[in-house]
This record gives C-alpha cells, structure tokens and sequence, in this order.
C-alpha cells in the first residue's frame, strides 16, 4: 500500500497524461522516516519537479495527510483540470503557512470542495483553499467544521454558485442564518450540530434559498428565553449566541414555518436529533417544536413537492396528530414517506394505517 510521497509521485509520473480519477485510501506522510510531525523535514517537496496532468478532474485522499504532504501534491500536480477535491484529514497546519506557488492554477476549475475531520486547523486549511478557488464557482462544499469566518468567506466569495452545503460542527450558529438569506441557488442544505430555529429566523432578511429540495438539520426549539443559557455547560460550545432581532419562544415556531413554506420546491425535509437533551445533565425535553396546526404548520401547505419527512427522534412529536396528518393528506399530494424511530402505536398511526395506507411510515426509513 502506498503511504508516502515518494512512492507516490514516480505512479502518478508513470499515467500522468491519463489519470482522471485519483483516490487514496491510506495515511501520506512525505517519506517513511517522517515519523513525527512535531519534526517535520526541512526541505518541502513542492519545490521538486512537477508533474503535469491535464485530465485530472478528482483528487480523493481518504486517509490523513501529514507533514504538509497535501501541498506537496497540489503543487507536483501541475494541473488547471482538478473539479472535484476531497481531504480526510490534515494533522497539520503548513498549508496554511506555506501555500503552494501553483495553488490557484491548480484550483482554477474547482467546483466541489470536500474537507472532513474536526481538527482547529482544518478552518485555516479551507479559508486557504477557498481563498485560492476563484469566485462564484464552488457548487458544493462539505465541512467537517465551519466557524464564522469560513462562513463569511464562503458566503462572500460563492453565494452566486453554491448548490450544496454539508456541515457537520459548527462554530457561529448565526452563519447560518446568512447562508439562508445570501445564497440563492442552494439546493441541499445539511447540518448536524443543533441550531435553535430562533438564530434561523432572527434576521428580518427573508430566506433567498427558494431552490432549495432538500433541507437536513439538527433544528429545534430550545425552552430559554436567553439563547445562551446553560450552553457553557456544553464542552465543544465556546462562542456566545448573539442575534440582531430575537424572537420570542411564541413566535419562533410561527416565523420558521412561514420561512420553510416559502420553500415551494423543497423535496425532502428531516428534522435530525434533538441533541439539546443530551447536552445537559437533566431529562427537561429541550425541543419544544410542537408541529401543529396552531403552532403553525399551516404555513406549510404549500410544500406540494414534499416527498419525505422525517423526524430522526425517538417518536412523532407530540403536537402531531389526526388534524395534522389530515392536514399533510389533503396538501402534500407528492408525500411518499413520513419516518421516525420507534414509532409507537397511537391512534393517529391507527388513522394513517386505515385512511392513508399507500403512504410509508416508520418505522420505514430512508
């Protein structure tokens, strides 16, 4: 298996006019003495010779890469070809010291940028990469961690092109509020940290994103009036909440539908963990999303393309029952599923089984 550069380079020399797909499944570091990366070696690869491969199009690197090894084969790979770049994990951080000369060359055609993996460093290394991708031009963007200047940098330098947002930690939960109001072609949206519906809707701005088909996040509405309140108590949360125009616990439900009904287009909505629970130490049911009628599910009638919604939670929330599922009947038309976990037997499942068999429902899950 390969697992340094120097075994590395002299493949890619031997197809370089051929390759168009390149994936690497195991850890790189630049050569098998570089042991430690607290010493890293002195001299940097990216000076060496370069290699050109004009038809490269995807660059895939699953495992770690160590001692700025990912420079060193951006910078060997002297392409301007590369539309798709995937990276697991970067232990360090001298990309972002010591970019490579050729970087924006390299990323001239770059649409989907894909950097998994939580560590600090890994911000610093995507505010490098975005910043060598030239403008409006990323489709689709996956982040292991995203903090508030990845956030405005991304929103500045891609609101025009971005199609496809993941986001699995994020550090300023208010960024999301800008994504949603500035970037009009987003069709995917995904995000896995919990983010109160009243950071969503605090801004007056309305949500742009009407291209919108699939909407995947960990939202909710948590009981405090003060959105701050025992998130310190929370060890990954360090940045304090602070929103322009609060809205109160009544209204927040009502204003987020109105905002998710504008969707017209959306195909698939799931409402992930409620992982506010888990984030103390107390059993208080943190979600208080009711999902009725009154609450303001009405506002979501016009969601006549909805195909699936799911509540990845233990059950149904509360608030649903024969009225709202006669609701979804008679407006979403395209419905095929309505999932969450261990479902118990309730009358309105009893309903749904008699007066809406065709539909699929849990415990079925997509």
């Amino acid at each position: 298996m390969v697992s340094t550069l120097q075994e590395l380079l002299p493949i890619l020399d031997a197809c370089s006019t051929s390759l168009e797909y390149l994936d690497l499944r195991s850890n790189l570091r630049r050569r098998k003495t570089d042991t430690d990366e607290q010493n890293p070696p002195s001299q940097p690869l990216h000076q060496a010779t370069t290699t050109t491969s004009p038809r490269l199009k995807h660059l895939g690197i699953h495992g770690a890469c160590y001692d700025g090894t990912l420079g060193d084969i951006l910078s060997h790979l002297a392409i301007d070809s590369l539309e798709s770049l995937l990276v697991n994990d970067i232990i360090d951080n001298r990309l972002s010291v010591q970019a490579p000369p050729t970087l924006r060359d390299t990323l001239s055609r770059l649409t989907e940028l894909d950097i998994k993996g939580q560590r600090p460093n890994h911000a610093s290394a995507f505010l490098v990469l975005l910043g060598a991708t030239p403008p409006h031009q990323l489709r689709k963007v996956r982040l292991g961690t995203m903090d508030t200047e990845c956030a405005a940098m991304l929103i500045q330098q891609q609101y025009q092109s971005l199609e496809s947002l993941v986001v699995y930690f994020l550090r300023g939960h208010t960024a999301l509020a800008d994504i949603l109001a500035t970037c009009s072609k987003l069709k995917h949206l995904n995000f896995e940290p919990f983010v109160d519906i009243r950071i969503m809707v605090d801004s007056q701005r309305p949500w742009v994103c009407t291209e919108l088909e699939v909407f995947e996040g960990n939202f909710g509405l948590s009981p405090y009036e003060n959105l701050d309140a025992g998130r310190s108590r929370h060890k990954d949360e360090d940045e304090k909440v602070t929103v322009s125009d609060p809205v109160t616990l009544d209204q927040a439900e009502s204003l987020f539908m109105q905002r998710l009904g504008q969707l017209t287009k959306l195909r698939r909505l799931v409402k992930g963990y409620d992982t506010m629970r888990y984030l103390f130490d107390n059993d208080m049911d943190f979600d208080n999303m009711a999902w009725t009628l009154s609450s303001g599910l009405t506002h979501l009638a016009d969601l006549v393309n909805l195909q699936w919604l799911e509540f990845v939670d233990e059950n149904l929330p509360t608030g649903i029952g024969i009225p709202e599922l006669l609701f979804m009947k008679q407006h979403w038309h395209s419905l095929q599923g309505l999932a969450c976990y261990n479902m118990d037997t309730t009358e309105a499942e009893e309903w749904l089984a008699a007066e809406w068999p065709q539909l699929k429902v849990a415990p079925f899950l997509s």
